[in-house]
């Protein structure tokens, strides 16, 4: 089983480089280059969890709640932005279509529960 390493162990070792906020590569010592066979972790620069749930944002959204780039999680990008994401909210690549589809099966399903609430 693959144990991965947290932010501070990340941070505490010379081998990890910080290629921009939130982005670390693995260089070990002999390499002169990155090599795609080197890992990349990813951390939320805001809380530090590792990476992996959040999704890609339009570019406006973006470039307001992260002016200086980087990467967070969905809650973070959630406190950041001061309220839930939306649809609207998210890039329509391939990386977002589940969060996508289940954004948009809560929004049909809220309209739906709001016209049972109205119609009695």
């Amino acid at each position: 089983m693959c144990k991965y390493p947290t932010l501070q162990e990340v941070q505490a070792d010379i081998r990890w480089v910080m290629v921009r906020p939130g982005v670390y590569k693995w260089k070990p010592e002999g390499i002169p280059t990155y090599s795609s066979e080197h890992p990349t972790s990813y951390f939320c620069q805001d809380c530090g969890a590792l990476h992996g749930d959040g999704p890609m944002l339009v570019n406006d959204l973006w470039l307001r709640l992260f002016p200086g780039g980087g990467v967070a999680c969905w809650e973070c990008m959630e406190r950041r932005a001061g309220r839930e994401l939306a649809v609207g909210d998210l890039k329509e690549v391939p990386m977002n279509k589940v969060p996508l589809l289940l954004l948009n099966r809560l929004k049909q399903a809220r309209t739906m529960l709001r016209q049972v609430i109205i119609t009695g």
